[in-house]
């Protein structure tokens, strides 16, 4: 019995309230469907071509930056590269003009002995990735007194 009462209670406002929800409800499924566009696209499909992929064997040159010290010389037929080459793949019309590989710029203007040195290699082409590449360079520096008796 109460919960009829409760029910009945109030009747033409909850009538009320059921005739402005059922009117929102209309309005915001016609602005949605307003907002659609009259007419879908198809998706597109997007196929990227580099053309064909070769690999390439590329040698590694050591760059240098400024001079060693005064009294020191750098022994440029004894600096050792590790590893000596990489092995590149790229599209063919990237590598065609790449003869090799070059280190980013190592400077030894403070350099008195021979030193290894782990350096990045600088970038080749776009869209070819060698910031993760890592060689170890041997830079032979000696005292220019020293190599002269030795020689």
């Amino acid at each position: 019995m109460k919960i009829a009462k409760a029910m009945l209670n109030n009747a033409g406002l909850k009538i009320i309230a059921l005739i402005l929800s059922v009117a929102t409800w209309f309005y915001v499924f016609n602005e949605i469907e307003r907002d659609k566009p009259k007419e879908s696209m198809p998706p597109v499909e997007i196929h990227p071509s580099f053309g064909e992929i070769v690999s390439n064997s590329l040698d590694v040159t050591a760059i240098f930056v400024g001079k060693p010290p005064e009294g020191y010389r750098l022994l440029d037929e004894e600096v050792k590269i590790e590893p000596a080459y990489f092995v590149v793949a790229a599209p063919k019309s990237v590598l065609k003009d790449i003869d090799g590989i070059e280190t980013e710029p190592i400077d030894i203007s403070r350099l008195k002995k021979t030193t290894v040195v782990e350096t990045g290699i600088s970038p080749i082409a776009p869209g070819v990735e060698t910031n993760k590449l890592r060689a170890k360079v041997t830079i032979p520096v000696v005292k220019i007194e020293a190599s002269l008796k030795a020689e």
